[in-house]
């Protein structure tokens, strides 16, 4: 297995060991945009208009999951920042919260808080055979297991690269890689998270 880590700057690791369906979200005030196009009131009716290629701008405020929301075209998907938060609060106990569908190319997270609620399993799941997602300025916290999670990724047409991240409070590991490669990290800011901050696991994860 090849994958590099790039730590770039200061960086705070503690590694302590080696890891479209229904949309719904609820929002109180807080708007989705096709930019260049229409302002939808959730993810979910912004998403489903969304063409590869869009890019969906979230406002600030909480945007409240209360189904997975798996993406299976290449838009990007952009917060404000810290100001933009993705609550699973709305989510059944150990789902999944944001997700890449298997053999997808090209999505992007950019600038958005996930916070698991102690309902998600995973905040963010990348499955097998994605290439060329882009990962950057995310805080995901508060999942039951990964904050981040990468399952099978294999896909030599193109590098994931994540930058910019910080994973926190997660119940196993902050950042996990389960069976992947061809991914790049950069700038990780991680703390309290039960397992490991960093985690990286060898074997076969089909079943996930």
């Amino acid at each position: 297995m090849r994958m590099k880590f790039y730590l770039n700057r200061a960086v705070s690791l503690c590694l302590s060991g080696l890891m479209a369906g229904a949309l719904a979200f609820q929002a109180s005030g807080q708007t989705a945009t096709i930019q260049g196009g229409d302002t939808y009131p959730s993810i979910h009716e912004a998403v489903a208009a969304a063409s590869a290629g869009d890019v969906v701008e979230l406002s600030a405020g909480t945007f409240t999951l209360t189904e997975p929301l798996v993406l299976d075209l290449a838009i990007e998907l952009m917060g404000q920042g810290e100001s933009t938060v993705i609550s699973c609060s709305g989510l059944a106990l150990g789902q999944n919260a944001l997700s890449i569908a298997e053999n997808t190319s090209g999505v992007t997270w950019r600038n958005f808080t996930l916070d698991g609620s102690e309902r998600a399993t995973f905040g963010i799941h990348v499955r097998p055979g994605t290439s060329n997602t882009t990962w950057t300025g995310l805080t995901a916290t508060n999942c039951l297991q990964n904050g981040i999670s990468f399952t099978g990724t294999t896909n030599t047409d193109g590098i994931n690269t994540v930058t910019d991240i910080t994973v926190s409070n997660n119940g196993l590991s902050g950042l996990g890689f389960g069976a992947s490669q061809y991914v790049t990290v950069s700038n990780v800011t991680a703390s309290g998270n039960a397992g490991s901050d960093i985690g990286i696991y060898i074997g076969s994860y089909d079943a996930q």
